[in-house]
């Protein structure tokens, strides 16, 4: 039948809020990562280094969190594709003629 669909999509897991073409948990991993490295190069080094240390990190760790939210897009599709291709009986039978567990 065309038309007919029997799978149920969620659409908030599928797709989950982006910020800037990266998932909103790894982008805000990132800048929360960038900014500790940041602060403990400033206390160390030196001011400059940890401004400009700050200005290098968020959008590599931002460039990290895009290419990581691909590659995680990636596998939720193939993992929702292996439901599509289950096939075969279930263990819920009651059919008795299967192992018998009360000798073990």
């Amino acid at each position: 039948m065309q038309g007919l669909c029997t799978q149920k999509h969620f659409p908030a897991v599928a797709q989950p809020f982006r910020v800037l073409w990266a998932p909103w948990s790894l982008a805000a991993l990132g800048i929360a990562l960038a900014l500790v490295i940041s602060a403990f190069t400033m206390a160390t080094i030196g001011t400059t280094v940890g401004g400009l240390l700050l200005a290098a990190l968020v959008p590599g760790f931002h460039l990290l969190a895009i290419a990581l939210g691909l590659k995680l897009r990636y596998l939720s599709t193939m993992v929702s594709s292996l439901d599509n291709r289950k096939t075969g009986s279930s263990n819920l039978s009651s059919d008795k003629s299967g192992f018998d567990f009360a000798n073990i």
